[in-house]
């Protein structure tokens, strides 16, 4: 772990452990498909052998991919004030002097067929506050690899890992055309007044233009009534969060994904 790494308390540390352990191993989950979760180490971490050098640059690598996939479904993004490019930042996980830009806590997830990329999503983990919210602000899959279900199993994926850590509820930024979408397709509602207010507290990447939309968890054992994995609705990339517990936990954890998945 960086030596400039802070927590909000002894449980956020557990979720970063549980989460960093788990960059760059893939996952298997039949048919040639597997999801990876990703993060770019700019080499501010001392590495010490091989395994661990090659392991950086596959998933800098990876995050290259990634990084094209978004930059074609999304315009650019660029904060007026500062001039900084938002979407490269959160995907290489760059930090800021400016809370709005920091986003050292943000991981990349994406889904292969084989060594293909065929979707990938930002999530949070810093921006993760408590077990009250998560953010899912950009999420992207291939034009020729749309309406196939692929982003379902992404979504699938990262409500998962949420849902292991009991967090109640996933936030995301919806462009008008594709609320219905994400409200139908995904159990995703619009945000109720109460909720604004306690998120207005927390640090979340807000868009022009968008309308915020939510979806709850309960306590953490969430259900999909439109059938979760069966609903084949398709995303494109939009202004749209996700982590692994040690252990058993963990073994736990995968083994549910193998099942839904």
């Amino acid at each position: 772990m960086d030596s400039d790494e802070w927590f909000c308390g002894s449980y956020c540390k557990q979720i970063y452990l549980g989460l960093h352990g788990h960059v760059g191993i893939k996952n298997s989950l039949g048919d040639g498909l597997s999801w990876t979760i990703l993060r770019c180490n700019s080499g501010r971490q001392n590495l010490h052998s091989v395994q661990k050098i090659a392991h950086m640059v596959q998933c800098n690598a990876k995050l290259a991919v990634a990084l094209t996939l978004m930059e074609e479904c999304f315009v650019r993004m660029v904060d007026t004030r500062t001039g900084i490019d938002m979407i490269p930042h959160v995907l290489y996980n760059q930090g800021s002097m400016y809370a709005r830009l920091d986003y050292q806590g943000f991981y990349t997830v994406i889904l292969e067929k084989g060594e293909e990329i065929l979707c990938a999503a930002s999530i949070s983990l810093c921006r993760v506050h408590g077990t009250k919210a998560a953010e899912l602000p950009f999420i992207a899959t291939w034009r020729e690899h749309r309406r196939q279900g692929i982003c379902r199993r992404l979504i699938n994926i990262i409500e998962e890992m949420l849902k292991s850590f009991h967090v109640k509820m996933l936030v995301l930024s919806a462009i008008p055309d594709l609320v219905s979408t994400w409200v139908s397709g995904f159990d995703f509602r619009p945000i109720e007044e109460d909720e604004r207010k306690q998120l207005d507290t927390m640090n979340l990447m807000l868009f022009p233009g968008t309308s915020l939309l939510t979806k709850s968890f309960g306590d953490g054992t969430g259900i999909n009534k439109s059938g979760g994995e069966n609903v084949e609705h398709d995303v494109l990339g939009l202004p749209n969060g996700c982590c692994i517990p040690n252990g058993r936990g963990s073994e736990h954890f995968l083994n549910k994904l193998a099942r839904i998945c």
